[in-house]
Protein backbone atom coordinates (compact mmCIF):
# COMPACT_ATOMS: atom_id res chain seq x y z
CA UNK A 1 0.00 0.00 0.00
CA UNK A 2 3.10 2.52 0.83
CA UNK A 3 4.45 1.83 -2.70
CA UNK A 4 0.67 2.74 -4.35
CA UNK A 5 0.54 5.19 -2.38
CA UNK A 6 3.63 7.23 -3.32
CA UNK A 7 2.16 6.78 -6.90
CA UNK A 8 -1.08 8.47 -5.99
CA UNK A 9 -1.55 11.90 -5.96
CA UNK A 10 -4.47 11.73 -3.31
CA UNK A 11 -5.50 11.83 0.52
CA UNK A 12 -4.37 9.03 2.09
CA UNK A 13 -8.33 7.74 3.13
CA UNK A 14 -9.19 7.88 -0.72
CA UNK A 15 -6.13 6.45 -1.77
CA UNK A 16 -6.82 3.16 0.94
CA UNK A 17 -10.55 3.52 -0.58
CA UNK A 18 -9.26 2.94 -3.72
CA UNK A 19 -6.51 -0.15 -3.24
CA UNK A 20 -9.53 -1.76 -1.13
CA UNK A 21 -11.30 -2.02 -4.18
CA UNK A 22 -9.21 -2.62 -7.08
CA UNK A 23 -5.58 -3.46 -5.32
CA UNK A 24 -2.44 -2.25 -6.12
CA UNK A 25 -1.22 -3.62 -9.76
CA UNK A 26 -0.11 -0.41 -11.60
CA UNK A 27 -2.14 -1.39 -14.78
CA UNK A 28 -5.42 -1.76 -13.28
CA UNK A 29 -4.89 2.00 -11.61
CA UNK A 30 -4.10 3.43 -14.81
CA UNK A 31 -7.28 2.75 -15.89
CA UNK A 32 -9.54 6.29 -16.36
CA UNK A 33 -12.91 5.20 -14.64
CA UNK A 34 -14.25 2.22 -12.34
CA UNK A 35 -15.76 0.54 -15.61
CA UNK A 36 -12.18 -0.02 -16.95
CA UNK A 37 -10.70 -0.81 -13.78
CA UNK A 38 -12.88 -3.93 -13.12
CA UNK A 39 -12.44 -4.40 -17.02
CA UNK A 40 -8.76 -4.45 -16.35
CA UNK A 41 -8.74 -6.56 -13.41
CA UNK A 42 -10.65 -9.20 -14.51
CA UNK A 43 -8.88 -9.34 -17.60
CA UNK A 44 -5.50 -9.80 -15.67
CA UNK A 45 -7.63 -12.47 -13.58
CA UNK A 46 -8.72 -14.59 -16.53
CA UNK A 47 -5.69 -13.92 -19.10
CA UNK A 48 -2.61 -14.28 -16.72
CA UNK A 49 -3.93 -16.42 -13.37
CA UNK A 50 -6.50 -18.55 -14.49
CA UNK A 51 -4.74 -19.06 -17.64
CA UNK A 52 -1.70 -20.12 -16.40
CA UNK A 53 -3.41 -22.86 -14.24
CA UNK A 54 -5.39 -23.95 -16.83
CA UNK A 55 -1.92 -24.11 -19.13
CA UNK A 56 -0.60 -26.06 -16.39
CA UNK A 57 -3.57 -28.79 -15.51
CA UNK A 58 -5.41 -28.31 -19.17
CA UNK A 59 -7.75 -31.77 -17.80
CA UNK A 60 -9.03 -30.02 -14.79
CA UNK A 61 -12.60 -29.27 -14.74
CA UNK A 62 -12.77 -25.24 -15.35
CA UNK A 63 -16.22 -24.97 -13.71
CA UNK A 64 -14.73 -26.86 -10.74
CA UNK A 65 -11.70 -24.57 -10.62
CA UNK A 66 -13.68 -21.07 -10.83
CA UNK A 67 -16.29 -22.30 -8.31
CA UNK A 68 -13.17 -22.85 -6.17
CA UNK A 69 -11.83 -19.67 -6.70
CA UNK A 70 -14.83 -17.90 -5.86
CA UNK A 71 -15.78 -19.43 -2.64
CA UNK A 72 -11.82 -19.36 -1.52
CA UNK A 73 -12.45 -15.72 -2.46
CA UNK A 74 -14.86 -15.37 -0.47
CA UNK A 75 -13.50 -16.50 2.80
CA UNK A 76 -9.98 -14.47 2.69
CA UNK A 77 -9.03 -13.44 6.79
CA UNK A 78 -11.20 -16.51 7.75
CA UNK A 79 -9.90 -20.01 8.90
CA UNK A 80 -10.77 -22.01 6.13
CA UNK A 81 -9.29 -25.93 5.19
CA UNK A 82 -10.60 -28.18 2.43
CA UNK A 83 -13.31 -30.07 4.58
CA UNK A 84 -15.24 -27.11 4.87
CA UNK A 85 -14.62 -25.88 1.63
CA UNK A 86 -16.19 -28.61 0.22
CA UNK A 87 -18.84 -28.36 2.95
CA UNK A 88 -19.19 -25.28 1.19
CA UNK A 89 -19.85 -26.65 -2.01
CA UNK A 90 -22.23 -29.60 -1.09
CA UNK A 91 -24.83 -26.87 0.76
CA UNK A 92 -24.35 -24.34 -1.09
CA UNK A 93 -24.00 -25.31 -4.57
CA UNK A 94 -24.81 -29.00 -4.55
CA UNK A 95 -21.81 -29.59 -6.39
CA UNK A 96 -19.67 -32.93 -4.82
CA UNK A 97 -15.88 -31.80 -4.63
CA UNK A 98 -13.76 -34.04 -2.79
CA UNK A 99 -11.09 -32.40 -0.58
CA UNK A 100 -8.43 -33.63 -2.80
CA UNK A 101 -9.38 -31.76 -5.68
CA UNK A 102 -10.19 -28.73 -3.41
CA UNK A 103 -6.50 -28.93 -1.93
CA UNK A 104 -4.78 -29.09 -5.67
CA UNK A 105 -6.78 -26.06 -6.91
CA UNK A 106 -5.57 -23.97 -3.91
CA UNK A 107 -2.11 -25.42 -4.51
CA UNK A 108 -2.37 -24.01 -8.00
CA UNK A 109 -3.41 -20.86 -7.20
CA UNK A 110 -0.31 -20.41 -4.82
CA UNK A 111 1.82 -21.59 -7.37
CA UNK A 112 0.60 -18.77 -9.69
CA UNK A 113 0.89 -16.53 -7.21
CA UNK A 114 -2.76 -15.60 -7.12
CA UNK A 115 -2.80 -16.21 -3.05
CA UNK A 116 -1.00 -17.48 -0.23
CA UNK A 117 -1.48 -20.05 2.71
CA UNK A 118 -0.65 -18.70 6.05
CA UNK A 119 -0.76 -21.66 8.67
CA UNK A 120 -1.32 -20.86 12.38
CA UNK A 121 1.71 -21.12 14.11
CA UNK A 122 1.59 -22.06 17.98
CA UNK A 123 3.84 -19.82 19.60
CA UNK A 124 4.55 -22.18 23.11
CA UNK A 125 4.80 -25.36 21.30
CA UNK A 126 6.68 -23.41 18.58
CA UNK A 127 4.90 -25.74 15.68
CA UNK A 128 2.51 -25.64 12.91
CA UNK A 129 -1.10 -26.72 13.56
CA UNK A 130 -1.98 -28.60 10.42
CA UNK A 131 -5.49 -26.93 10.10
CA UNK A 132 -7.05 -24.29 9.73
CA UNK A 133 -5.36 -21.94 7.71
CA UNK A 134 -6.37 -18.65 6.28
CA UNK A 135 -5.73 -17.79 2.62
CA UNK A 136 -5.11 -14.28 1.35
CA UNK A 137 -4.22 -13.16 -1.85
CA UNK A 138 -1.17 -11.20 -3.84
CA UNK A 139 -3.24 -8.32 -4.78
CA UNK A 140 -6.38 -7.36 -3.34
CA UNK A 141 -8.44 -6.42 -6.87
CA UNK A 142 -7.47 -9.40 -8.18
CA UNK A 143 -9.55 -11.45 -5.79
CA UNK A 144 -12.21 -8.54 -6.02
CA UNK A 145 -12.42 -9.50 -9.54
CA UNK A 146 -12.63 -12.92 -8.68
CA UNK A 147 -15.60 -11.90 -7.30
CA UNK A 148 -16.83 -9.66 -9.61
CA UNK A 149 -16.87 -6.70 -7.18
CA UNK A 150 -19.83 -7.92 -5.32
CA UNK A 151 -18.83 -9.01 -1.85
CA UNK A 152 -15.68 -6.34 -0.52
CA UNK A 153 -15.63 -6.89 3.00
CA UNK A 154 -13.27 -3.96 4.22
CA UNK A 155 -12.29 -5.91 7.17
CA UNK A 156 -11.31 -8.97 5.78
CA UNK A 157 -9.51 -7.12 2.72
CA UNK A 158 -7.81 -4.66 5.32
CA UNK A 159 -6.19 -7.50 7.08
CA UNK A 160 -5.54 -9.07 3.72
CA UNK A 161 -3.60 -5.97 3.15
CA UNK A 162 -1.40 -6.14 6.71
CA UNK A 163 -0.69 -9.72 5.63
CA UNK A 164 0.80 -8.73 2.36
CA UNK A 165 2.82 -5.60 4.21
CA UNK A 166 3.92 -8.03 6.61
CA UNK A 167 5.58 -10.52 3.87
CA UNK A 168 6.77 -7.18 2.05
CA UNK A 169 8.57 -6.27 5.24
CA UNK A 170 10.47 -9.74 5.49
CA UNK A 171 7.92 -11.86 8.19
CA UNK A 172 6.82 -14.84 7.37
Amino acid sequence: FNEYLTGNNVDKSSALDQYIRYGGIPLVQLQNSDTEKVKQALSILNETYLKDVKDRHPNVNRNNLNDTLRVVSSMISTPVNPSRIENTFKSVYHIDLDNDNISNYIGWFSEAYLLNKAFRYDVKGRKYIGTPYKIYFEDVGVRNAALNFRDVDETDIIENVVYNELRYRGFN
